[in-house]
């Protein structure tokens, strides 16, 4: 069989020198060896892998594939070399790097033939060493190997059946996304049909599956990060147009307090900077989540008195018009403590009120409780609503995820509200109510000092 019978690519630099090897010839007393420099081959600093790829190429431009999907191992020249090559044909690449060595350096995983694989537009996906495909895909499918390798599609399971056979009867040969849900998870996939034959009512069909849900979590954590970073812009505008304003209420209710003799103006007036200091620290906090993961002030770590910080957010909801008339009923103990930051605690409740106060019907109540559990401070807000459905219930904690009808909720809430409970080390998370409604869980550390150490969100001495 002579090579002329193939189709063939020329993209080697043709022929290769031939180098004498002199001084290992002479230490071994001849013959005279030589060296054929097939690293001289060109198509990415060369290699022997170019002759191969000649034909192998010219294969795939005869089929009119568009995609090249090849494998080897970390710093392989085999695919150093297919990607360089795809890119000239302009085709995509996508490699498949199997980590064999065990060598776990970022020099070794991410430099030489890695990089220039990035350099040529290849997409890498890596698997551990001896990853046994057959044995992934009976993961993602749940389908033992033995029941589909080597039998027909119809011996499928009937939604992978559905699925599989539909792209393989479609005309079309563009790559379609999907969601598929399997062991009570939604995974995303891909799928990518080829035509191994000219005629492709008869040929073979080669249809790619591959599993994308951790790329598509991470196109959604960018865009988030995108949309963050507007929010920062804003919220440098929005803090400094407030902030002129409200030093001046500032100023005028200090006036207020000093001029006045009188018990009711005195309160007011304090009542008037409490408020301020509180608008300063939401912009604070919402310039501090759009910045999240920048350097910024940490907050402040003094002992806050978890039952006062409730009642203040019971009283700042109150004045506000309660149509429905709820009742906010806190029967947390007054000694339990956490260490923290009052303003930014008082936000996490007041958020967490408002939302149990939005869900609930008219005259209902939201009770909140509390207790010691292993160190921990675990505080229970209760209401009486209609519930968030089970499928919600893990992504109410998202930034931008929200129930509520457009315009009446940003999303925003309760992705603050985690993310200033991370930073005094607790947690949120929600359950179903023990008869409806829901119930959100909040865990902080708890902080056990004598009372004369302890001070309130007001920053009073108790």
């Amino acid at each position: 069989m002579h090579t002329s019978n193939f189709s063939r690519l020329h993209f080697a630099h043709l022929p290769t020198p031939l180098e004498p090897m002199q001084n290992i010839s002479k230490a071994l007393g001849g013959p005279n060896l030589w060296i054929k420099r097939d690293d001289c081959t060109g198509l990415s600093s060369g290699g022997n892998k170019t002759r191969k790829l000649e034909f192998i190429m010219a294969d795939a431009v005869d089929q009119k594939a568009d995609t090249i999907i090849t494998q080897g191992a970390t710093q392989s020249n085999h695919a150093r070399q297919t990607c360089a090559i795809a890119g000239k044909l302009g085709m995509r690449c996508h490699i498949l790097l199997e980590s064999r060595t065990g060598f776990e350096d970022d020099a070794y995983n991410h430099n030489g033939n890695v990089m220039l694989n990035q350099l040529h537009g290849a997409t890498i996906s890596t698997r551990p060493a001896g990853t046994d495909m057959n044995a992934a895909m009976e993961e993602l499918t749940n389908i033992p190997a033995h029941i589909i390798v080597d039998h027909n599609i119809a011996s499928l399971p009937t939604q992978w059946f559905k699925i599989i056979n539909e792209i393989a009867r479609a005309d079309s040969e563009e790559k379609i996304k999907l969601e598929f849900s399997t062991e009570g998870m939604t995974r995303l996939l891909s799928l990518n049909k080829s035509v191994i034959a000219a005629d492709s009512n008869n040929g073979d069909r080669v249809i790619v599956l591959e599993d994308i849900s951790d790329e598509q979590i991470l196109e959604q954590q960018l865009l988030h990060n995108q949309r963050l970073a507007s929010i920062g812009q804003l919220a440098a505008g929005v803090a400094h147009e407030i902030g002129n304003p409200i030093t001046g209420i500032a100023c005028l209710a200090q006036n207020l307090k000093i001029e006045t003799e009188q018990p009711e103006l005195h309160e007011l007036s304090e009542e008037i900077l409490n408020q301020t200091d509180r608008v300063s620290e939401i912009l604070k906090s919402l310039v501090n989540f759009a910045h999240s993961g920048s350097k910024f002030s940490a907050p402040q770590t003094t002992p806050v008195a978890l039952s006062q910080c409730i009642d203040e957010a019971i009283n700042l909801l109150n004045l506000a018009t309660n149509d429905k008339q709820i009742t906010f009923v806190n029967h947390l103990p007054p000694t339990l403590f956490t260490l923290g930051d009052g303003q930014r605690l008082l936000q996490v409740f007041i958020n967490i009120l408002s939302n149990a106060r939005d869900a609930s019907t008219a005259h209902d109540t939201v009770d909140v409780t509390g207790q010691v559990i292993d160190n921990h401070i675990c505080i229970e807000v209760i209401d009486e609503g209609h519930g968030i459905e089970a499928a919600n219930l893990s992504r109410m904690f998202d930034p931008f995820f929200t129930t509520k009808d457009p315009g009446q909720g940003t999303g925003l809430g309760l992705a603050i509200v985690t993310t200033i409970l991370q930073e005094h080390h607790g947690s949120i998370s929600a359950v179903p109510g023990p008869i409806r409604g829901t119930r959100v869980i909040i865990t902080l550390p708890h902080y056990d000092r004598p009372e004369f150490d302890l001070t309130s969100t007001s920053k009073t001495v108790l």
